[in-house]
Parts: structure tokens; sequence; C-alpha cells
């Protein structure tokens, strides 16, 4: 072997001729070497907000985050006196709300005020209790999360249905600013527990007792305070106006903005649009607004709001969970992954419990109405946060549906 190759140098060595095969090697390898340099270059440009991108993709998202409160007009008066405090056990027997207090193994005082049926009513939904302030105010932790754990289940119990949640890491800051005396601070706390990644607090109507007439328009106007995040889209001379109108024309109004954005792509600089722009109707003129409460009407809920989401004129009758139910099987399909624009995100916990409903915008990014009371607006939110409002400690998962256009 070792004699065999040096032959052939020899061989070129003597001839003083470049032998041309070489030379179509040499230049092959240049123009792959300088092909990889091209599509490495490519691949690192155009980052944006919401991660790498190829040139002339569309999605180049600009976000902050902002601080709703409710209006003014709607917190509570500070001369009016605060309702009684009611639970209802619903499709309970007098035996069973007895049997489920005598297992908390209350204080026997706590125990006999909560077992007086001088305070209860007997009617056909269920039973009716009327704590006192002091007796809620007293239950031990464990014996407030048996309890409540009931109530949590049944709208009519509206504070416990839609309790107040917040982030874990804020509720220093929150309590600080929220108004409330450093006594009654310690009582929020108190009442309050950690449920996945927040602090839920289900009594309202016990501050209501507590807090003075200087606390009761703070705290609710605490309680009412929502981040939300602005969601604009950064529109350049390199943006794919097509690509745009067709994410957003299923039901929204991509097609009607077409000419908008052509507009801003001959800008140099481009310009950013919000994204309430190419929501449809129902969606645009609600977001970051408060519900109006109209006497006599049910509040919007999650699932009035993302069922109605395309629609011109909300339909009342998605108040009812049968009724949605049999929309989602005959306009809607389920999908597995690759959320997009209008797909209904369903949250169940556990094996088949329904607790929120919201839609897929872009970016993972939802619309969202987090409880059904006038205390929550319509607001846009990072998936991956709203989910932390939802997670207690039982298994969470996602539903997602896409209508049939």
């Amino acid at each position: 072997m070792r004699t065999s190759n040096k032959k052939r140098v020899r061989t070129t060595q003597s001839s003083g001729k470049l032998d041309w095969r070489y030379f179509i090697v040499f230049i092959l390898g240049f123009a792959v070497a300088f092909l990889v340099q091209v599509l490495l270059a490519n691949n690192g440009k155009g980052k944006t907000t919401s991660g790498n991108k190829f040139p002339g993709d569309w999605q180049n998202w600009e976000y902050a985050t902002i601080k709703l409160q409710r209006p003014e007009e709607t917190l509570p008066q500070i001369d009016t006196k605060p309702p009684d405090i009611l639970w209802l056990f619903k499709g309970y027997a007098p035996e069973g709300v007895e049997k489920l207090i005598k297992d908390c193994n209350l204080d026997p005082v706590l125990e006999k005020e909560l077992l007086d049926r001088t305070k209860w009513r007997i009617e056909p939904p269920g039973v009716v209790i009327s704590p006192s302030p002091q007796t809620v105010r007293d239950l031990p932790l464990e014996a407030r999360k048996t309890i409540y754990s009931v109530l949590r289940q049944y709208p009519e119990n509206f504070f416990h249905y839609n309790p107040f949640r917040i982030d874990v890491n804020e509720l220093d800051k929150w309590l600080a600013e929220s108004g409330l005396s450093p006594e009654n601070q310690l009582l929020f706390r108190k009442v309050s527990w950690k449920e996945g990644n927040t602090v839920t607090f289900y009594d309202y109507q016990l501050l209501e007792h507590v807090c003075n007439t200087q606390e009761k328009r703070r705290v609710a106007r605490a309680l009412s305070e929502v981040p939300a995040l602005l969601m604009n889209l950064r529109v350049t001379p390199q943006t794919d106006v097509d690509a745009v109108v067709k994410y957003f024309e299923k039901g929204g109004r991509g097609r009607e903005m077409k000419s908008f954005l052509e507009s801003l792509t001959k800008l140099p600089d481009g310009r950013s649009v919000n994204v309430a722009f190419f929501l449809p109707t129902f969606a645009r003129i609600r977001l970051y607004t408060y519900p109006r409460v109209e006497p006599g009407k049910k509040n919007p809920d999650c699932f009035w709001s993302a069922m109605n989401f395309f629609n011109e004129v909300p339909d009342n009758k998605f108040h009812d969970p049968q009724y949605i139910q049999q929309v989602l099987n005959i306009e809607y399909s389920m999908i597995k992954t690759n959320y997009t624009f209008g797909d209904l995100l369903l949250l169940v916990e556990g094996e088949d419990k329904a607790i929120h409903m919201c839609v897929y915008i872009a970016d993972d990014v939802v619309f969202t109405k987090n409880g059904a009371q006038d205390l929550q607006p319509w607001i846009l939110m990072k998936l991956p946060d709203m989910l932390k409002i939802y997670q207690t400690d039982k298994p969470l998962r996602i539903i997602a549906y896409r209508r049939k256009f």
C-alpha cells in the first residue's frame, strides 16, 4: 500500500499538471460551504417577542401589562348594610348537612352555632344556612376547606363559585396596597389558602361585615384589580400581510384590515396595531371592560363569553351548560394541538368538571373572563398565566375545540 501511494505522488509531481477532477471537487466544496453559511445566517434573523422567526414571518408581537379596576359607580355604597352571609347546600337533605358539619370536628361552640336549625331554611334547592360573621371568621382552615369544597360547586354560592385568586408571589404586595387595615390583612391571610400557584379567597361576604366604611370601597376596588395584556402586532415593510389576513379572517376582521395593513408596510419603520382591531365585534367592544350588572339577568361568565366570541348578537342560551354541550357537538370539532385564532379551550378539573373556557388568539394569548361576577373584566392573558389562576391540587387538562366554518 505504501509503495502504491508513493507511485501516485511521483506521477503527479512529474507531470507538472493539475488534475481537473480536483478542481471540480474544490469548486463544489466552496459552493456547499457558502450555502451552509447563508442558511445559518437566515436562521438567526428575525428574532421577535414571540421567539425565533424567519424573514417575512408576520407574528411580531409587542406586549405591555396594565391593571384594570372596576368603575367607580359600581363600587358598593359605604352606608349600605351588608347582606347576610348565606350558604346553599344544593341537593342536600338536613341530615346530610348535619353530617358534613359534624365530620369537620369543630369546637363545640362553633358546631352548635352551625347546627342551630333556627338559622336554617329548608328549600327545594337544598339547605340554606346563615352563619354569623364571627362564626365564619373563627372556622378552622381544614373545616373551611371541607365546607367550601361543597359550596364552590354551585353558582348560587356566588363568591364561593367565583373566588378571588392572586398569584402567591404577589400576595404581600397586593395586601400592602389593598387598603385593608393590618388586622383585616391578617384575617385575609387566615381565611385564604394556597391552591396550586395561587392564593384563593372565598370570603368577600365576610370582609363586607368586618371592614369599616372607609375600607369597603378600597377593598372592593383592590379585589377588582386585574392585570391584563396589551397586545400589538408590529407591522413593517417585511410583514406578510396576506398571512395576517388569512390567520384572522375566520370570523375576525383580517380581510377588512388588509388595505390598512398594506398602507402600514409602506411606512419606513412600520407601525404597531392593537390586536383588538382583528377581533370580531363581540370581543372587540368588551375587551378591557367590566360587565354591566342588569337586574333580573344572569351575569356573563367565561362560558357565555367564549361561546359568543364570533356572534354579532350574544346568545343568552349559552348560560345553559346543556345547550353549550349541544352546540359543541354540532358546530365544533375537537383538536389536539397547534391552536389557532378562535379555538375554544375548555379547562377540566379532575375527571369531568368543566371549570373555565377561553378563546385562543395567537402567540399563546387567550381572550378570557375569569369569573361571572362584575368584578372580572374581559381581558387578554398568556395561557400559562391563566392556567395558574385555575390550578388546584387536582389535575387540570385542556380540551380544545375548533369551529366548523
